[in-house]
């Protein structure tokens, strides 16, 4: 346990020099060891990183069961509070959004009874996602507003504070205000230059994560507005983001993929051929049936786009059937 909580360690501190695969290898072999010796607190944040930088299903299928047995040994006590927000984060990635609401429901009214406000930051934003993402827009924004309260109670840092802006963005870009998301984005990738690198010890988020979240709601806004250039360059930083901080060939495929619109609508045919052969490479070695699924669907819409009617009639059955 000792051995690979050390390699972990060592490669997240190297995060941006492309130890991103180590961190995973790390992360992984030192929860058995951890959870055998009930050190319950140690195991989830491991999984907790490891779930973090890999979404894939054979991540999701191997880290649950884990983490749902360090929340039911840790049930009742402050690191029960961390660890079953761990838990829901995770079942919520895996599609099981009704299990999670209630899990962070109870820690969140758990953790303002204790005043452990840095706990209820936590599970507020994890509940203003889910609500997000159920399309609850209005419930979701003052769910954000409700996280912002408790990370000044909790005397959380700046990069905390961003993160939190950064769901008010999305929210944003729910309700279609995408040019309020692209003026404030501006603004904040100026603060951004400001920031420390490293993650302090009054910060509940990492850097790496809220300038990835920040730059790809960015994206998304011009994605709404049609601005193609404006998308494709907003992805590329995100992507070089990804790339320096070592992730997974499966995150940056998914990211790559969302040039092929802009791309189409560019007319740029071979650049985004090009890009969808390469996602179909790696969403065959490692993604799941949705990947497969999009991108089969992309090439037949880049096919018909060309007149290749045959072509695109193959593919687009290929995704149905995915």
């Amino acid at each position: 346990a000792s051995f690979w909580r050390a390699v972990f360690q060592q490669a997240l501190e190297k995060e941006g020099s492309g130890t991103g695969e180590l961190i995973l290898r790390a992360g992984r072999s030192a929860v058995p060891y951890l959870m055998r010796q009930r050190r319950w607190e140690e195991a989830s944040t491991l999984l907790e990183q490891v779930i973090r930088r890999d979404d894939s299903p054979a991540t999701a299928a191997g880290t649950l069961p884990l983490l749902q047995r360090i929340a039911e040994a840790t049930e009742g006590t402050v690191a029960g509070l961390v660890n079953a927000g761990v838990f829901a984060s995770a079942l919520s990635d895996a599609g099981r959004t009704g299990e999670a609401v209630a899990i962070l429901q109870k820690s969140e009214q758990q953790a303002v009874e204790s005043g452990q406000y840095r706990l209820a930051s936590t599970a507020a934003g994890s509940l203003a996602r889910l609500l997000l993402i159920a399309g609850h827009l209005a419930e979701a924004l003052t769910m954000v507003e409700r996280m912002m309260d408790y990370t000044c109670k909790a005397g959380l840092g700046p990069w905390t504070q961003l993160g939190n802006e950064v769901y008010r963005l999305q929210i944003l870009n729910a309700l279609g205000r995408h040019e309020e998301v692209l003026a404030a984005l501006q603004v904040r990738r100026e603060e951004v230059k400001g920031l420390p690198e490293s993650q302090g010890e009054n910060e509940a988020v990492e850097p790496w994560h809220v300038k990835e979240a920040l730059l790809n709601t960015g994206q998304l806004a011009s994605l709404a507005l049609e601005r193609w250039q404006e998308a494709l360059s907003l992805n590329e930083g995100l992507i070089q983001a990804m790339v320096s901080r070592g992730a997974t060939d499966l995150e940056v495929a998914r990211m790559r993929f969302n040039d092929h619109g802009p791309l189409l609508r560019l007319r740029r045919y071979d650049e985004a051929r090009s890009l969808l052969h390469q996602c179909l490479a790696v969403f065959e070695s490692a993604g799941g049936s949705g990947d497969l699924g999009d991108v089969h669907s992309a090439i037949a819409h880049l096919e018909y786009q060309l007149q290749h009617f045959q072509e695109a009639a193959r593919h687009e059955s290929t995704a149905l059937r995915l």
